[in-house]
């Protein structure tokens, strides 16, 4: 072999080694464990197990019955809601109890609506 041959071997065998290594990287971090995310959602807090029907065929029923009427105190026809944590209600702004999200406003017969398409009793 001559030198010409000697330094193309080493250029080939230096770019399959730096091309090995960051294939080897690429599937390294695809097997290590994902970090979480530092936003606050309403799922951080929250088991959320049963939200997705598609994961279950059960859907979760609440026996208990929701009088909206006597939770808007003020009698103003709107409440205060965390729409993904439905059973927070407040006649007041604030957050959530559960996650810690803000409450927004919503109409009393809209949040009744909305329940009894999600499973709740309410009245």
């Amino acid at each position: 072999m001559n030198n010409a041959n000697i330094k193309h071997l080493l250029i080939i065998t230096g770019f399959a080694a730096i091309l090995c290594s960051n294939t080897f990287a690429q599937q390294s971090e695809n097997i290590s464990p994902k970090k979480e995310s530092k936003q606050k959602s309403c799922c951080s807090a929250m088991n959320h197990s049963m939200a997705d029907s598609s994961k279950s065929s059960m859907k979760t029923k609440i026996s208990a019955v929701i009088d909206l009427n006597k939770l808007d105190k003020n009698k103003d026809g709107k409440v205060y809601n965390d729409g993904m944590c439905l059973d927070v209600i407040s006649d007041e702004p604030g957050t959530c109890s559960k996650c810690g999200m803000k409450l927004k406003e919503i109409s009393v017969v809209k949040l009744k609506k909305k329940m009894s398409e999600n499973g709740f009793s309410v009245k």
